[in-house]
Parts: structure tokens; sequence; C-alpha cells
């Protein structure tokens, strides 16, 4: 298996988990236990933590793919696929060490500087934007990965006069 089609394996798999716990397993938590929404909250809570770290797992090797591919491509420079994965690392990277305990805190605390439904929103969206980044990542190694067309390609030289013609 080549190693792109492989990072764009592993970066299905990735969207996969974190559509799967955001829209199917957490609403399943809060449904089932209707009266005891903190308990709920728990739940879905610690597995979101779990989805993050396989987050960052499946970025960390995706990254490391991806620069192999570009390697064996002859460049170095970002390009689109690498591009995603940091923006999605990124936003994992906030959503579960900044903003989660953050929301963690205001639902065990109280209000505090921000509301908990404002911080619960400022999560979802970090974790819908992360999701987006990981499905335009999966789309984007999708393309054949090639050696950018820099300045030197741009510039024709003059062909050179036939010496012989003198």
């Amino acid at each position: 298996m080549k190693l792109q089609h492989l990072a764009a394996t592993l970066a299905g798999l990735w969207a996969g988990v974190m559509i799967g716990v955001g829209y199917v397993s957490a609403p399943v938590i809060f449904r089932m236990l209707p009266d005891q929404r903190k308990f709920a909250g728990t739940i879905a809570g610690d597995t979101f933590a779990i989805t993050a770290y396989i987050s960052l797992a499946l970025g960390a090797i995706i990254l490391l793919l991806v620069r192999r591919v570009n390697k064996r491509a002859g460049f170095n420079t970002p390009n689109a696929p690498m591009l995603w994965v940091l923006a999605a690392l990124a936003l994992a990277i906030v959503g579960q060490f900044v903003v989660f305990p953050m929301v963690a805190h205001a639902r065990d605390v109280g209000p505090g500087a921000l509301p908990f439904g404002a911080l619960h929103g400022i999560s979802t969206t970090i974790y819908m934007l992360e999701i987006a980044c990981v499905l335009a990542l999966n789309w984007s190694l999708y393309k054949p990965v090639q050696k950018p067309q820099g300045i030197e390609s741009a510039i024709k030289p003059e062909p050179e006069e036939d010496e012989a013609q003198d």
C-alpha cells in the first residue's frame, strides 16, 4: 500500500471516529440519561478526551507519512495535506488542553469568566472545525503529490544561437 493511500485511510478513520463520537455516541449518552445530565456530561467528556488522544496519535502518524511522501516527491515545502493535518492537530490540542478544562471547570464550579453554554459552544465549534480539516485532509490526500513549480520553471531560457552560423 502506498504511503499516501495509507495516510488517506488513516484520515478517513480519524474523521469516522470523530463523527461517530460527536454525532452518534454523545447524543445517545444524553438521551439514555435524561435525568442525570451531569453524569452524562462526564461520560461524554471522557469519550471526547479519548477521541482527542486518538486524534493526536493519528495526526502524528499522518504527519510523518505526509512528510515522507513529500520527501519522496522531491520537496520539503508545506503542501495542502501538511497544512490540513497541522490545522487539525492544532485544533485537537486547543480543544483538549485549553477549552475542555475550562468547560469542565464551568460545569463543576459554576459560571466563571465565561458561562458553561458559551464554552460548550466554543468547544463544539472547534470540534466541528477539526472534523472539517480532517475531511479536507482526506480529500487532499487523494490527489497525486507533485513537486511544485518554482520561479525557475516560469523563466524559459533563451535559445542559444548556433555557433556554426558565425
